[in-house]
């Protein structure tokens, strides 16, 4: 998790001081973006553009179409590939402008529901994404304050129910604890001994579980397998260390648990879509 070598920088959004959303379209043309966060829920579209984003503990690589919702407070940035800019769609709302009564409805149950699982960040999929995309264009192309645009921004809300989410963090990294004490110590041991040699089996010793258990009770709590979770937030630590600078590639690997630097290269690589060295390059560019 990037947070481990930067402290993410506090944004604050000054259309919210006044509104409960904004929408805005984005042309990035660095490679890089801050490590930070906001009290706004985020909802990002890819309109063109590929990269790693790094969303809480989760690092993934992201692409034109993607689309992913980021809870108020959840430290994140963008890392993006070639040479061309970053196109984007952002939308920023804030849940609490609406009230509790809002929140208790019928009506928005479903998304109400959403938003929890996404607690934690999500990625989205299935035929509507396109639709929610220029639905999100449309709205911030007049990003006004009226009823008709919030009455736009609720049907993306309504659309987005109708797809498959995928949770991008395993706990919540915000400020507040989390109902599944459980999982959050384990990942708490697990951030704790990254540079150790962690096995399946002493994780599942750790929450006093056999093997079988373990692997099912750990994939329905945090949507992946524990070893795609392991080398996840390794590969994390290892961009952290890689924008902070002060060490070596070698060094960062070795530090973030890797023993094997062909291993570490090679997983890198699956996890970023780029090597180590052309990471820290692009980084390093950015930074100019």
């Amino acid at each position: 998790m990037l947070s481990a070598g930067r402290s993410p920088v506090h944004e604050v959004n000054p259309g919210t001081l006044v509104r409960s959303f904004t929408a805005q379209g984005h042309r990035a043309s660095g490679r890089w973006s801050e490590w930070h966060y906001h009290r706004e829920w985020e909802l990002v579209f890819v309109q063109s553009g590929s990269g790693v984003r790094c969303i809480g503990s989760s690092v993934e690589k992201f692409s034109t179409g993607d689309l992913v919702i980021i809870p108020g407070d959840l430290p994140h940035a963008w890392h993006w590939h070639g040479g061309k800019p970053l196109r984007c769609t952002v939308l920023h709302f804030l849940p609490q402008a609406w009230g509790d009564a809002f929140w208790e409805i019928p009506e928005v149950q479903a998304f109400r529901m959403l938003c929890g699982r996404a607690a934690g960040g999500a990625r989205f999929a299935g035929r509507e994404v396109e639709k929610i995309g220029r639905g999100m264009e449309e709205l911030s192309a007049t990003d006004s304050a009226t009823l008709a645009s919030l009455s736009k921004l609720l049907g993306i809300f309504s659309q987005m129910t109708t797809l498959e989410c995928f949770p991008l963090n395993a706990v919540e990294t915000r400020t507040g604890g989390r109902q599944n004490r459980l999982l959050d110590d384990l990942l708490a041991w697990v951030a704790a001994n990254l540079k150790e040699d962690i096995t399946q089996q002493e994780a599942a010793d750790r929450v006093r579980m056999n093997p079988s258990s373990f692997c099912r009770w750990f994939k329905a709590q945090t949507g992946c397998s524990f070893k795609h979770y392991l080398n996840e937030i390794r590969v994390a630590k290892v961009c952290a260390a890689i924008a902070r600078g002060g060490q070596s590639i070698t060094e960062s690997a070795f530090e973030a648990g890797y023993n094997n630097l062909s291993n570490f290269n090679r997983r890198f690589l699956k996890v970023t879509g780029v090597t180590p060295s052309a990471f820290r390059k692009q980084v390093r560019m950015s930074l100019r």
